[in-house]
């Protein structure tokens, strides 16, 4: 798969690397960003090859956090994605 916000490779050795890579935004959270992610750590975990999976940011900052004010804006709805409130699975939907 090919991502616009994030670089993949698996190496022979079983490490999965992604590098959250938006340098310029010091890697914030975007809603593209986010999606991204979770589809491409989805594809490591499905990945049987993969033992560990790396997570780095490109530029001088890992993550910055959230990009934009997503908490109480209009647009924008907590989903569940797994349909339970299990910590750090929720994730934010456009409307």
């Amino acid at each position: 798969m090919s991502y616009e916000f994030i670089k993949y490779e698996v190496s022979d050795n079983g490490v999965a690397n992604v590098l959250l890579n938006r340098p310029e935004k010091l890697n914030a959270l975007s809603l593209p960003l986010q999606r991204e992610l979770y589809d491409c750590l989805q594809e490591a975990d499905d990945d049987l090859n993969v033992r560990v999976i790396t997570l780095r940011g490109a530029g001088r900052a890992f993550c910055a956090g959230y990009a934009g004010s997503f908490h109480g804006h209009p647009s924008y709805t907590y989903v569940d994605i797994h349909g339970g409130s299990t910590e750090g699975e929720v994730v934010y939907a456009h409307r």
